[in-house]
């Protein structure tokens, strides 16, 4: 993840920037009952280094108690909704995670079809990564929509067996 995102300059985040971009993004996120599901929706996990406190306590220069924090990677499981008609693409959802096992991708999964984004209301296909733990949650959940693995992860896959 480091060297795909070199490029982009991103230093770990403390948690107050991590709380600031989030809420970002918050306001960004509409509100699932407003929008008609997406025909197609992309689901994927981005993993992120958060700095917070590790349990150790040191002191400063002067004096003070400090705690020491430490890096934690963590997920952001993000759900894209695709409208292929029209060509829009929007965040519908998100949700920081400790990792993207099964347990993560149930309650995000779960979440989304409770608001409504489902196959009666619309949604056709789901495009993702093929990680086990998303697999196992769909399998589970069994959304009655078809999934397609993600020809990027295909392709960059097959590059690192290939080449």
């Amino acid at each position: 993840m480091r060297r795909e995102l070199a490029h982009t300059y991103i230093d770990p985040l403390g948690m107050r920037t991590l709380n600031a971009r989030l809420h970002q993004l918050r306001t960004l996120t509409p509100d699932l009952e407003t929008i008609a599901a997406p025909p197609v929706l992309e689901v994927d996990g981005i993993y992120i280094t958060q700095l917070r406190p590790n349990g150790e306590i040191r002191k400063d220069a002067k004096g003070r108690q400090r705690a020491v924090k430490g890096r934690f990677k963590r997920c952001v499981l993000i759900a894209l909704g695709v409208w292929p008609e029209t060509g829009r693409q929007e965040v519908i959802a998100w949700e920081l995670a400790e990792s993207e096992g099964i347990m993560a991708w149930q309650t995000f999964l779960s979440r989304l079809e409770e608001q409504g984004i489902a196959a009666e209301k619309g949604l056709r296909l789901i495009i993702h990564d093929g990680g086990a733990g998303l697999c196992a949650a769909l399998r589970f959940l069994d959304l009655g929509t078809a999934e397609q693995r993600c020809i990027f992860q295909t392709i960059r896959t097959q590059s690192r067996v290939c080449g």
